[in-house]
Order: structure tokens, then sequence, then C-alpha cells
């Protein structure tokens, strides 16, 4: 039987995973007070331009430090070596991204406003810059959280999250009741809750692990986090790419309209990821205890639990 802790678990894990959603929802209605419908549009370039940033930024390493912890959790010195290395890797990606983009961020933003048929204007500085800061700060709290999962630190996720959530709500709303009609409110909102909890995740990392750069740790985590990259860049492009395509050849207001409709269809895909995400630490475990790389019973009964849930709330999304 499937226990009381794990289901209380999930439960956090999966609601408490899906406020990013729940916060554009709820900004949904504020959003189109305060913005114009051009601006609307322009916001959903800029926030998928940031959740590229983040997968590049982040290079799969969310993922890898999961598994490093199932794998070496009995080994200190070696999970400390492997996880105080995975924090000075982001902090070395999220400055080479940031030093790239800061130089031809411009110039790709400018190219490609000048392909739209409407002469659509995306502007790199602030707004593009300020989101690649965000998009980095997320990936390096993205990867805390993913170890707090593995970790089972079920309270600890539930108000790191919180904070998120609360942040991006509230300075988001405060900049847009003083500053209406610009993009201020909602990117400054997501900045600096990002700033707030890229903090807060680099602390307890050093507090727990330190920070250390192993290089002979460099080729496994290269071999294993590419192509996870790999794949994440491309469910990115599956998701987001037509934004840039509809933006290049529809007016803004269009693509307000379709982000509006899709923004509205995400929760159950929100729900699903932080239910598997709730599993893993729980299958990778058996699999670890066991010594085997292959389902059994005990490990189908998640899965299919997971399924029976999807199922039953499918509808409700329809």
């Amino acid at each position: 039987m499937i226990s009381n802790k794990f289901i209380k678990s999930s439960f956090i894990y999966s609601v408490i995973g899906a406020l990013p959603l729940a916060s554009s929802v709820i900004l949904l209605p504020f959003y189109t007070n305060y913005l114009t419908t051009e601006q609307f549009g322009l916001l959903a370039l800029y926030i998928a331009f940031t959740g590229i940033i983040q997968i590049i930024a982040n290079f799969g390493l969310d993922n890898f430090i999961g598994i490093s912890y199932i794998d070496l959790k009995n080994d200190k010195k070696a999970l400390k070596d492997i996880i105080s290395t995975i924090l000075s890797l982001l902090i070395f990606i999220g400055i080479f991204v940031l030093l790239i983009l800061s130089l031809a961020g411009n110039t790709v933003f400018v190219y490609y406003s000048s392909l739209t048929i409407h002469q659509t204007t995306i502007l790199f500085y602030p707004w593009g810059l300020f989101c690649v800061i965000t998009g980095i700060f997320n990936g390096i709290f993205r990867t805390y959280i993913n170890l707090l999962i593995f970790q089972e630190r079920s309270t600890r996720f539930f108000w790191m999250n919180i904070l998120n959530f609360t942040l991006t709500i509230g300075i988001s709303l405060i900049i847009l009741f003083n500053k209406p009609y610009s993009l201020e409110g909602p990117i400054y909102g997501r900045l600096l809750s990002g700033i707030g909890i890229f903090i807060l995740a680099v602390y307890f990392f050093i507090k727990e692990f330190g920070i250390s750069f192993k290089s002979k740790l460099l080729k496994e985590i290269i071999l294993y986090c590419y192509p996870v990259l790999t794949y994440a860049i491309l469910i990115w492009i599956v998701g987001n790419i037509d934004k840039y395509i509809f933006a290049a050849y529809l007016p803004t207001f269009d693509l307000a309209l379709f982000d509006f409709a899709v923004k509205c269809t995400l929760f159950i895909e929100f729900l699903h990821n932080g239910l598997t995400a709730s599993i893993y630490p729980k299958v990778l475990k058996i699999w670890k205890d066991l010594n085997i790389k292959h389902s059994t019973q005990e490990v189908n009964k998640y899965f299919n639990s997971i399924s029976a849930i999807v199922i039953v709330l499918l509808p409700f999304f329809q």
C-alpha cells in the first residue's frame, strides 16, 4: 500500500509545484485590465524566452542532481563533491550565458523584429536582458527544488515555492497598479522574485554542501546532461516556437488571444509533472536498494496511481 506520508508529499509536490502556472492564471485578469493587448502578446514572447534561457543555463543539472543524490547519499564526501561542483557549474554557465547574450542578444532581437510582417518590436534592452537574468536564477532555483524532492524535504519545498509565488504575485501587482500599461510589473515581478529565490537557493546549497569544483567529475556530468538538455530544448520548441511564428505573421493581438487560451489548458500538465516528480525518488530508491534497472510490482503501483489520478481529472480540463 502507498503510505499516507507519500500521499501527503505527492500533494505538496503536485499542487505547490504547479504554483508557477497558478501565478500566471491569477495574474491574467490584471494583465487584461492593466496591459494593452499588444503588451500582453509581447509578454508571452518574453516569458517563453525566459523559459529557453532557464533550460540552457540549467544544462539538465536539475535532473542530474537527483540521480546523484540517490546514488551517493550514503557517501557524504562524494555527495558533497558532486553537488558543490553542480553549484559551481550552474554559476559558471549562468555567467557565460549572460555575457554572450549581453553582447549578441540585441542583434538577435533586432533581426527577429525586422522579419515580422507587422514590425513587432521586441526589445532586448531592458526586457530581454532581464529575462536572461531571471532565467538563469530560476534555473538554479529549479535545481535546488529538485534536490529537495529527492531529499524528501517536502516542508522546505513547500515554503520555498510559496515564497516564490508570493513574491511574483505581490511585486507584479504593486508595480502594475502604480505603472499600468507597462511591462515593468510582469517582468520586474519575475526578475525580483527570481533574485530572492536565487539568493536563498545558493545559501542553502553552500550551507549544506559548500561550493567547489572537481574537474574529474566534469566528464560524467556532461555525458549525462547533454542528452537531457537536448530533450528539454526540443520540448521547449514544441511548446513555444509557435508563439514566435505567430508573432512574425500575425498581429500581437492574435498572439495574446492564443496565449490566453493556452494558459487555461495547462493545469493538467503541471499536475502530471508534479505527481511524476514525487514518485521518482521512490522508484530510484527501490532500484538502488534492489540493484535492478527494471520495473517491479512495487514500482508499478506508483505509476498506476498517477495514471488513475490523471485519467479521473482529465475530463474536467477538456
